[in-house]
């Protein structure tokens, strides 16, 4: 039996693709944090379906979940508040 994730009526299967909206509300984050943490090597890449068009791979969003221990974690990923 696979392991499904559940997102607020959207299934998270982990063989399938998501767009930014559903990996958003699977993560708990906004884009604008998500593409950050993108550029910084901190959140897997999507993958390109065609020139307009991106998606992840719902296992490296689900193995970048499971790689965080605890809310803790999150922590070393938010930026420095500039002083």
């Amino acid at each position: 039996m696979t392991k499904t994730t559940q997102t607020q009526n959207d299934t998270f299967h982990p063989k399938g693709i998501s767009r930014i909206d559903k990996v958003c509300k699977m993560v708990g984050l906004s884009k604008s944090t998500i593409y950050g943490w993108i550029k910084q090597g901190k959140f897997p890449k999507p993958i390109k379906l065609s020139t307009s068009m991106s998606a992840w791979r719902n296992s490296d969003v689900l193995a970048w979940l499971d790689n965080l221990e605890s809310a803790d974690d999150l922590a070393q990923y938010q930026p420095k508040a500039k002083q």
